[in-house]
């Protein structure tokens, strides 16, 4: 059982009475909200679905999580023309997924000591989220479904929630590296993501004079 991951701690709570962590905790609430609206905005204009968790840790992100769980069910299909046995069995493999992972994470959390917070399931799913994000702009190939405002704002709350937590005395080796990784995945999402949608705005002309 995991006891020295320091996630099981008391949090250092009169650190939100400090300007730059109560600063953190404003700016990664904004950017996480502005986020997620975001994915939803995005999903309906190209009928597409950006790569989400499940993470149900307030009422805000269960009405999130289930407008966006909504979207992929309905758009998936969309981006499994190539894969036939994903296309067929979509609402199969979500539900799959579903039944899967909840009881996953329940079971993390207690390992972990986690219950109260969710800090290190968070991260973890966090992560992983932000490697599906590289994985699927190179899957697509294209920025549908995606946008710079969602690539932005997932690591500007992610690197505040990130000093946040250090700040709340979470500093342990293990969630310094899960941080580091988190925010790095980010950033060379939004580097190539960004470079892609200039491809697809790029005039042919000037993209074959700069091929030559």
């Amino acid at each position: 059982m995991i006891t020295d991951c320091n996630v099981c701690h008391e949090p250092r709570w009169e650190a939100l009475d400090e300007p730059l962590y109560k600063s953190c905790a404003l700016v990664m609430g904004i950017a996480w909200v502005t986020c997620y609206a975001a994915m939803a905005v995005t999903n309906y204009k190209d009928k597409s679905f950006v790569v989400t968790e499940v993470y149900w840790a307030s009422v805000l992100w269960v009405l999130f999580d289930l407008v966006l769980f909504y979207q992929t069910w309905l758009y998936a299909r969309n981006e499994f023309t190539a894969y036939p046995f994903l296309r067929q069995h979509t609402t199969l493999l979500l539900a799959a997924g579903v039944i899967a992972g909840f009881p996953g994470i329940l079971f993390f959390l207690e390992y972990a000591h986690d219950v109260r917070l969710g800090l290190l399931a968070g991260l973890v799913l966090n992560t992983a989220l932000a490697v599906s994000y590289v994985a699927m702009l190179v899957n697509r190939g294209s920025s549908r479904g995606q946008s710079m405002v969602i690539a932005v704002t997932k690591g500007v709350g992610s690197a505040a929630a990130w000093v946040l937590n250090i700040g709340l005395g979470y500093d342990h080796k293990f969630l310094l590296y899960l941080y580091v990784l988190n925010v790095a995945t980010d950033v060379v999402y939004a580097v190539g993501l960004y470079k892609v949608i200039r491809r697809e705005t790029t005039p042919i002309k000037l993209q074959y004079e700069n091929f030559k």
